[in-house]
């Protein structure tokens, strides 16, 4: 188990809008955890895809990214007990040594999707 520094994006290109947070997480094996605010997230990563778990008090969303196909997930909704499902397209994965880029289409229901741009660079520092 490793300490990790941490920068993270997320950037949701449908509405325009950025997230970054710079911490220190954990590198588990192939796990990396970390607290982003009140979320915390674990990336599971396997030969050509990740598997993430965004945890928050109020909802859970768990998906998988591969690269040559749209996936199941679940969004669940604590405060009103309803799991929504959610499909993944992944357009892009790149796992690398210190670093993973992700872009992707979320299909929330129903709702038309939306296309996010997700970046985690991390350096073990323990």
């Amino acid at each position: 188990m490793s300490k990790i520094n941490i920068k993270a994006l997320l950037e949701n290109q449908t509405e325009h809008t950025q997230h970054k947070t710079e911490t220190i997480g954990i590198q588990k094996e192939n796990q990396i955890l970390y607290q982003d605010n009140e979320i915390q997230m674990i990336l599971t990563i396997m030969d050509t895809e990740i598997h993430m778990r965004r945890v928050h008090n109020k909802d859970v969303l768990d998906c998988n990214f591969n690269p040559s196909l749209t996936t199941d997930g679940i969004y669940d909704i604590k405060s009103v007990n309803m799991m929504i499902p959610v499909k993944m397209n992944t357009k892009k994965l790149q796992i690398e040594k210190g670093k993973i880029v992700l872009e992707y289409e979320m299909t929330l229901a129903d709702e038309p999707p939306k296309k996010f741009y997700y970046e985690l660079a991390y350096e073990v520092i323990e």
